[in-house]
């Protein structure tokens, strides 16, 4: 039995190969036209033999379609563009892919399928940012810190230099504001939305006053309204009384009090509150016999990271210290609270619904904090004394004043500048000196589940996503990313 060779066969149609073979002869038609060699010797064979072979009637009048003149080169122009579009929707698959991978290792039992809509609503609440950068924003001189408008697509830059920008995430080209706010580096930043009227009930951005606190290693505290309908930043008042640089700010959000209260931090070794409407200074506590590099605030409790390696608990309002963390051991570069109603951290302690109901009350239950030994602590906080009519004091018995350890994150390579909470408090994102941010799942463990390797070419040194109160409170949708680093660079990276 002989087998016969068979021609490989053209994928068109009769009238998509007319087409094409009417198109090859326009081309070669306008390339002797517009050739270097316009003698036209050969011409008139050339396109007869063309003719022959694709058994197209000869144009003796050469007449031109001008509808399929240079069909052919904007076929391939398009082929080459359909590319690149088809490696692009790869890619996002893929990334999509991968999050649906994690999402059901994390929240699915054992193999055991996962409701769809389930793992849409996840996907919503535990997003995870793209590989690259929507978008870059260069700066003067290296980004110290960065804070995204509680409402508005603005994010606030703060530099070296001590310079203040305000930036539109879908227009970086220009800066909408910016203010030489300090004649040092500026350490911190934050921002607070005050309702005009005194109220706080109102979910309607147009009646806050949206106040930015920069602190600086001048040693002073600066309080700028930034108003939104003109893109102007104006200053209200500076703040004085810390001795030495100082570390960072924090506006707090959940108090009673009717004045914007801020609290600050120092190498002075003083955690201080102050009233930033009229500018006194309300409390000074003493929380730490060395330098206070970080610091966090949720309603009456301050928590405190410091050069000498523990994280405190400190009750501002009384001033008493309540409990305290040790482990680390390298000075403590950042601390964050966990909010009690977000934490979905396992807790396989006893009696947990009774001491639940006390967390509540204090509003969190963990928290983290980063070090210069590379590491990532999650910790338990122990319940304070709460005597009658009187503010929380610690235990007599000093055992029970110490942070549980609930597990470490380990993964960079070199300090921990910073760590921010997704809204949920699901998931924990850090910077590093290593030039890269790490996404941890903190309900799992605290794996690690997704790296973005040297997104900055230089240390990154902040990082900011939307808080839980402001995601609540506004009912924010958006899923953005910022980090400030070494390079002058402020990175945009989207869901």
């Amino acid at each position: 039995m002989t087998t016969t060779s068979r021609a490989w066969q053209v994928p068109l149609t009769a009238d998509q190969k007319a087409g094409l073979d009417r198109s090859i002869i326009e081309y070669i038609t306008w390339h002797y036209k517009t050739g270097d060699n316009k003698s036209n010797i050969g011409k008139d064979d050339m396109l007869e033999s063309l003719h022959k072979l694709f058994d197209l009637p000869s144009d003796p009048n050469g007449q031109k379609k001008d509808n399929i003149q240079l069909l052919l080169p904007r076929k391939w122009n398009s082929i080459v563009q359909l590319q690149k579009k088809i490696m692009q929707l790869e890619k996002s698959c893929d990334e999509l892919t991968t999050q649906v991978s994690t999402l059901k290792q994390s929240y699915g039992s054992n193999g055991q399928d996962v409701d769809l809509q389930n793992i849409t609503e996840t996907l919503s609440k535990n997003w995870i940012p793209k590989n690259s950068p929507f978008t870059s924003i260069s700066t003067e001189s290296p980004v110290t810190a960065t804070k995204l408008h509680p409402t508005l697509p603005i994010s606030f830059i703060t530099t070296e230099h001590g310079k203040l920008y305000a930036y539109d995430l879908m227009d970086s080209s220009l800066p909408l504001a910016s203010i030489q706010a300090h004649t040092r580096s500026i350490t911190s930043i934050d921002i607070l939305l005050v309702p005009k009227d005194g109220s706080n009930s109102s979910n309607d951005t147009a009646t806050y006053q949206t106040l930015i606190a920069t602190s600086a290693k001048d040693l002073q505290i600066h309080i700028y309204e930034f108003i939104p309908q003109t893109n102007k930043i104006s200053l209200l008042r500076s703040l004085l009384g810390h001795d030495h640089i100082i570390s960072q700010i924090k506006f707090i959000k959940n108090t009673q009090h009717i004045d914007p209260l801020l609290v600050s931090c120092s190498r002075d070794t003083t955690i201080k509150v102050w009233n930033t409407k009229n500018g006194f200074c309300l409390k000074s506590i003493k929380a730490h016999n060395e330098w206070i590099r970080s610091i966090d605030v949720l309603g009456d409790y301050i928590l405190s990271g410091s050069h000498d390696t523990t994280i405190r608990l400190t009750h501002w309002p009384s001033g008493n210290g309540l409990s305290m963390g040790t482990g680390h051991s390298f000075p403590v570069e950042c601390v964050k609270l966990i909010p009690f109603d977000d934490a979905n951290i396992a807790d396989e302690s006893e009696d947990t619904i009774n001491s639940d109901e006390e967390y509540r009350k204090l509003g969190f239950k963990y928290c983290a904090s980063g070090s210069r030994d590379d590491t990532i602590k999650i910790w338990e906080i122990p319940l304070p004394r709460f005597p009658t009519n009187r503010p929380p004091i610690p235990h007599q018995n000093n055992i029970l004043n110490k942070f549980k350890n609930k597990y470490t994150l380990v993964g960079h390579s070199s300090w921990i500048r910073d760590i921010k909470l997704n809204h949920n408090s699901n998931l924990l994102f850090s910077c590093s000196d290593d030039k890269s941010i790490r996404c941890w799942d903190i309900k799992n463990g605290g794996k690690c589940i997704k790296v973005w390797k040297d997104i900055h070419a230089g240390f990154i040194n902040c990082l900011d996503l939307d808080s839980a109160s402001d995601t609540k409170k506004f009912n924010l949708k958006r899923q953005i990313l910022v980090s400030g680093g070494l390079d002058c660079k402020c990175n945009i990276l989207m869901k």
